[in-house]
């Protein structure tokens, strides 16, 4: 009996040993589809003072397609959901 109880648990843990390395490697195969880049900064005058308002302008070098950011407040932009690139 002790030896049946012991096949089940080491069976049992081997079960769950490869439920867990599936559900992992699935979770990161899901995961290198959803990349996604951000950049964010903040314009500034000479006494590093934040200018509201300003213009902050992205242009994707391979397309040229740009997108547009008005500074906040405290002179910080961002541009968010951006494919990787250099």
């Amino acid at each position: 009996m002790v030896h049946r109880t012991k096949a089940f648990i080491t069976s049992s843990f081997t079960c769950l040993f490869i439920v867990l390395v599936g559900v992992l490697l699935s979770d990161t195969s899901l995961a290198e589809g959803q990349v996604h880049a951000e950049l964010l900064g903040r314009v500034t005058d000479e006494l590093s003072q934040p200018i509201p308002g300003a213009t902050a302008t992205l242009v994707e070098v391979g397309t040229q397609v740009s997108q547009t950011r008005a500074t906040d407040v405290a002179g910080i932009y961002g541009f968010v959901g951006l494919q990787p690139g250099s």
